[in-house]
This record gives structure tokens, sequence and C-alpha cells, in this order.
């Protein structure tokens, strides 16, 4: 009679195990589309940013008092009328929400394409496991409890699940 003694591991999760799942997720065009949709968006957050402070400059850009002054002083040197924004606040907010639904746009599709791979890498892991539990000899059976196979396929691929994709 054999008696097989399976440890836990305890510790720190190997570099292994990161890269199988990373594997499992896709491969490079995988992974270049999700960086590229990652970049994509954070730029989109700060194109935001900058849109708010070009829309708030242009209001300090305004020149109604110089307009006024210059009407008091009759200065005819003052050219104020060609300086001024043809813009109003219609234009700025609507390049803002036309902003704004981009990025929101390309965080929905970031999220969607890791929910995607992060699929995909629990189907083809469990699929692995499946197909080594099915073909493993009756003396595994013998020597694992049922417990810890189920542990396997129960708590294990809902870690995988829930929480190894973020």
């Amino acid at each position: 009679m054999y008696v097989v003694i399976l440890e836990r591991a305890i510790g720190n999760v190997d570099f292994k195990v990161y890269l199988t799942y990373i594997l499992a997720n896709g491969h490079f065009c995988f992974w270049f589309m999700g960086i590229i949709l990652f970049i994509t968006a954070r730029l989109s957050q700060v194109a935001e940013n900058w849109w708010l402070k070009v829309w708030s400059n242009a209001s300090n850009n305004d020149t109604s008092v110089i307009n006024y002054i210059s009407i008091i002083f009759y200065e005819p040197s003052f050219d104020i009328i060609s300086n001024q924004d043809s813009h109003d606040t219609n234009y700025y907010f609507n390049i803002y929400v036309l902003i704004s639904m981009l990025t929101i746009l390309l965080g929905i599709s970031k999220y969607a394409w890791l929910y995607y791979g992060s699929l995909r890498a629990s189907r083809k892991l469990y699929e692995a496991l499946l197909y080594r539990i099915i073909r493993a000899p009756l003396r595994f059976f013998d020597t694992t409890p049922v417990g810890r196979i189920l542990n396997r396929f129960s708590r294990d691929f809902e870690t995988i699940d829930s929480t190894l994709a973020g």
C-alpha cells in the first residue's frame, strides 16, 4: 500500500502559476489589444481634463471688461472685437460630452475585454483540470481525498473567476 501525502503550498504564489493564467487568457494579440485599450482609456481621461482646462481658460480670455474700458476712453487702437473668442458655451459643452462618451465607451471596452479574457482563461484551465482528473489512475482517487478534488473544482476556480482577473 502506497501512501501519498500531498502538501498544501503556503506562502507566495509562484510566477509560473501567474504565467499559466496569463497564457490561458490569450497570447500576444490579446495582450496587445488589452494594453492598447488601457492606454487609450487613460488618454481619454487625460483629454477630458485637458478640455476642461481649455474651456476654463476660454472664460479667462473674455475681453468684455477691456471692451467696456475701451468704450469709456474711446481708444480706437484697441481692436478688441477681432480678438474675442467666437465659441459659445455649447461648443465647449458638446466637445466635452463627446470626449466623456468616448471615455465611457473605452472604459466599458476595457473591462469587457478583460472579462472576455478571464472567462476564456477560466474555461481553458477548468477543461485542463477536468481532462487530467478524468484520466488519472485509480490509485490517485484512493490516495487523494474527495474533498481536496472538489476544492480544486469549486473554491480555487471561484478565486480564479472572481479575484485573479482584477
